[in-house]
């Protein structure tokens, strides 16, 4: 049997109502099936999403009932699924303290593609490197159209302006001391890597917080297949970031 899970923002005034689930938004559903993978509404695509219809609310048990239709989309594969009239009875309430941290991005693959990338799949960690102890800022992206999470580093000492994005994998990559932009991407196989062939990450806004907006265009060769990967008008808006050290 699958399992169904939603999450949305409740309305303590109104809660027996509809809860639009929208791309990038607030409220979400997923499905997961035996031995497969999950699907999820929260894509930033133009047909994913739905709505979930609550139906009962129990203060008591904590359980809420109520039908949920979506359609979703697995994150490995891009590949959707379309749920009707999921009918959910008691299905434990749990509060969610997590907050959305504001980090969005997007970009087209392949110069034809529109792959927005989901919020969720934004993540980011400052590192400090090397005997200078450079803070770099790691940026961690995903979508469901380009499936090899991509990983571009900003050196929080770089201002303003357009610069060459180098290559970020073992033998190839560029001392962190340097202080330069780096790039890459892991696939599915251990030894499966994305160089840089070419690509520029242009900062255009670094404010008293150090949070960063920026475009970039990159192209990587992958190191299994040969294949080139065009990353193009590629946005990215940083909000916060956690810090450790390597």
């Amino acid at each position: 049997m699958p399992k169904f899970d939603a999450g949305f923002v409740f309305d303590p005034s109104n809660p027996i109502k509809r809860y639009p689930l929208i791309k990038n938004g607030e409220n979400i559903a997923s499905v997961r099936f035996p031995n497969t993978y999950y699907y999820y509404s929260d894509i930033d695509t133009s047909d994913a999403g739905g709505y979930f219809d609550l139906t009962k609310f129990d203060t008591v048990k904590k359980t809420i009932s109520g039908y949920l239709e979506f359609t979703g989309y697995q994150l490995t594969s891009g590949i959707p699924g379309s749920f009707t009239t999921v009918k959910i009875d008691n299905l434990p309430l749990i509060k969610d303290t997590l907050k959305y941290n504001g980090n969005t991005a997007s970009f087209n693959f392949q110069d034809k593609t529109m792959a927005y990338v989901n919020t969720n799949n934004v993540t980011t960690g400052m590192a400090t490197c090397g005997s200078n102890r450079i803070q770099t800022v790691l940026i961690y992206i995903r979508s469901i159209m380009f499936d090899k999470p991509v990983k571009i580093s900003i050196p929080l000492s770089i201002g303003k302006g357009t610069y060459p994005v180098y290559p970020d994998i073992y033998q190839y990559i560029v001392p962190c001391e340097q202080a330069k932009i780096t790039s890459g991407y892991s696939g599915r196989r251990i030894d499966q890597f994305g160089v840089v062939e070419s690509g520029t990450v242009n900062i255009l806004n670094i404010d008293t917080a150090l949070r960063k907006n920026a475009t970039f265009n990159i192209r990587y060769r992958d190191t299994t297949s040969g294949q080139i990967y065009s990353i193009t008008n590629g946005k990215v808006d940083l909000i916060t970031w956690n810090a450790w050290e390597n």
